[in-house]
């Protein structure tokens, strides 16, 4: 009886072993430990932040937010919709936080003089300061800015309409930025 206690109490500790490696071990393990942490902002809007390397010390977070599944991800330094402000941020080592993160609305947007044009409405956007939006802009639409996205390097302010953030970006040649920098060369 006492030899074969033995001999289970090995095979225990075995299995033990391997279910524990395989949980926490070694860089496929961890790579396939991806955490995910997701909100519905409303029907349409989705943001997401992805966890890699969980568990380890090289833990990252990458925040994304997304329209209708067209991810807006590095075209826009802020983001600013009826659910949220969202601020874009690289990150230059594997751990910390990359892409959009959701931070409290610094300043609710208010209206200024000029009113929502049925040009503005046709064209699908319009250049306006961050917070500052135009009287009768729909509910529905957001805001952006992006530092040096214009010819010259000139900032982009504007609001949009969110059917048209694609073919905003499309129209200003916007490149997209990744959440995580390219690793420096030495």
């Amino acid at each position: 009886m006492g030899r074969m206690y033995v001999q289970w109490a090995h095979l225990s500790a075995l299995v033990f072993a391997i279910l524990a490696a395989s949980c926490a071990g070694g860089p496929a393990a961890a790579e396939q430990n991806k955490g995910r942490r997701s909100a519905y902002l409303s029907r349409n809007w989705h943001y997401d932040v992805i966890i890699t390397k969980e568990g380890t010390r090289s833990e990252g977070r990458i925040g994304r937010l997304s329209y209708r599944g067209f991810e807006i991800d590095g075209y826009f330094d802020t983001v600013v919709t009826a659910y949220g402000c969202y601020v874009f941020r690289r990150r230059s080592q594997l751990w910390g936080f990359g892409g959009y993160r959701s931070i409290e609305l610094p300043a609710e947007p208010r209206e200024i003089k000029e009113s929502f044009s049925a040009a503005d409405a046709e064209r699908g956007w319009y250049f306006g300061a961050l917070y500052e939006r135009k009287r009768g802009t729909p509910e529905s639409w957001l805001c952006i800015s992006r530092e040096g996205a214009l010819p010259g390097g000139e900032d982009i302010e504007a609001w949009i309409y969110p059917e048209d953030i694609a073919d905003f970006v499309e129209s200003f040649s916007l490149e997209i930025r990744l959440p995580t920098a390219e690793p420096k060369r030495r």
